[in-house]
């Protein structure tokens, strides 16, 4: 029997996705209401709401941040920088 890991959070391309309209740079809370504004559902908003309280300079640097802390274990918390 094959070990298969099912991701409760949705992939780069889904946000991508709902994102590609964006105007960056954008902060976390611009990208909250883009998303808010654009019907995401509730797994994508509370996706989003993990991304770090920053600014993100383009989509390419949003979706790098969205990767990391998908690939977070539960629980854990992004290392200090």
């Amino acid at each position: 029997m094959t070990n298969q890991r099912v991701s409760a959070t949705p992939s780069t391309d889904t946000v991508a996705n709902i994102l590609d309209d964006m105007t960056f740079p954008a902060a976390r809370d611009q990208v909250l209401q883009h998303a808010q504004n654009a019907h995401a559902g509730e797994l994508i908003i509370a996706a989003l709401n993990r991304l770090p309280n920053r600014t993100f300079d383009d989509l390419a640097d949003l979706l790098a941040a969205y990767k990391h802390e998908r690939t977070l274990p539960p629980g854990a918390s992004p290392p200090s920088l």
